[in-house]
């Protein structure tokens, strides 16, 4: 609450949080783009979906089948809170998914990998606090109307001053195409 209060950033929050939980976590935006990843990694993590998050940026989301990815979406939609799945370029690790929620409408996303330990219910707990208070920083930092529509995610950004990855533009802009 205290990083909150103070006006930090969420990756501070985010690394913050990587001290009591064993395995990474990355926050993704609305588009599946990484805004930010923490925590290190105990193995290889080549092979893994963990792979494509760290060196392209993006939700693996042709790691995915078509039908996990519907059901997944669909338990975004209708507001559950811990998603687990299993993705099957890398069938030996769970991931778990926290939609971010702004005033009802989706907003991001956290993502982990069972890759390191595999999860308990105490990381699962916490996870959900964590994805609370991301979304109290959120509406303390900013106003909750730029992540409404995403289709004015960007512009609105860039209206307000804040800085937009170029991977992040890249990405937004093959989504429209």
């Amino acid at each position: 609450m205290e990083l909150i209060l103070e006006n930090k950033p969420l990756s501070e929050l985010l690394d913050y949080a990587t001290t009591y939980l064993n395995n990474p976590i990355a926050f993704f935006d609305p588009t599946g783009v990484v805004l930010h990843q923490t925590g290190s990694f105990q193995k290889d993590i080549q092979g893994t979906l963990w792979n494509e998050v760290v060196y392209s940026g993006f939700t693996p989301i042709e790691s995915i089948h078509p039908d996990e990815h519907s059901r997944i979406m669909q338990e975004i939609k209708q507001g559950s809170k811990i998603i687990l799945s299993i993705f099957r370029q890398d069938p030996s690790h769970h991931a778990l998914t926290i939609p971010i929620q702004i005033d009802g409408n989706h907003a991001g996303a956290l993502g982990r990998t069972d890759i390191n330990a595999p999860f308990t219910d105490a990381q699962k707990n916490l996870l959900l606090v964590i994805s609370s208070l991301i979304e109290t920083a959120i509406k303390h930092q900013i106003q909750a109307s730029i992540l409404q529509e995403e289709e004015n995610y960007y512009v609105i950004r860039l209206l307000q001053g804040f800085s937009v990855d170029e991977r992040a533009t890249m990405q937004y802009l093959k989504k429209r195409i």
